[in-house]
């Protein structure tokens, strides 16, 4: 069975089985990678860091439909609040486009590029001695708050990709990120709509 974008929609009992296995897979304590290790600063632009990615990570995903052959990642990315081996995912993401993503979450300078660092942002400053912010989100003051968090995004936090592509990869990357979400308990997760 097909939507009308011809995507193969999968049954649920193989994405229930196939997210198992990613959790069962799915090690932890491995490595994690830093922002530096996908971006370098270069005559103050950030430039992808193709030799780690390179040795890390298989293209498999377009940026831009002008491109011919791969050069983006689609999946599924996780942030650590650090890169220690016993570190607990904070936040589960997905996106066809992983590397353009993370870098929009840790340089984004604003409100819907930097989603997370915006949710950050918002409950420092409602939890904080300010009266709790009821505006929309460009009355926040976003700039105040945004260049340190991103400063600890980019120094202390763990990233990890899990690729995903084939048949109904869009059906299951947004089941295995919510799915992961409740794995995992990330603290910056949320599923409230909009």
């Amino acid at each position: 069975m097909e939507n009308y974008k011809k995507e193969t929609i999968p049954y649920s009992e193989s994405l229930i089985k196939e997210f198992e296995k990613i959790v069962k897979n799915l090690n932890l304590r491995e490595n994690k990678l830093l922002f530096r290790d996908f971006y370098v600063e270069k005559n103050g632009k950030l430039i992808k860091n193709i030799e780690i990615i390179g040795k890390n990570f298989a293209y498999n995903s377009k940026n831009s439909i002008r491109v011919k052959t791969n050069n983006e990642m689609k999946g599924i990315y996780i942030f650590f609040e650090n890169e220690k081996p016993d570190a607990k995912p904070i936040y589960i993401g997905i996106s066809k486009t992983i590397l353009r993503r993370i870098k929009q979450h840790f340089s984004g300078r604003l409100h819907n590029q930097a989603s997370l660092a915006f949710i950050i942002a918002k409950e420092q400053h409602n939890n904080g001695d300010h009266e709790k912010h009821s505006g929309n989100r460009l009355s926040f003051p976003f700039e105040k708050y945004r260049p340190e968090i991103q400063k600890r995004m980019k120094n202390e936090w763990g990233i990890r990709i899990i690729p995903i592509d084939g048949n109904s990869d869009y059906y299951r990357m947004a089941t295995f990120e919510i799915l992961l979400s409740c794995e995992f308990k990330t603290k910056w997760n949320t599923f409230q709509p909009h």
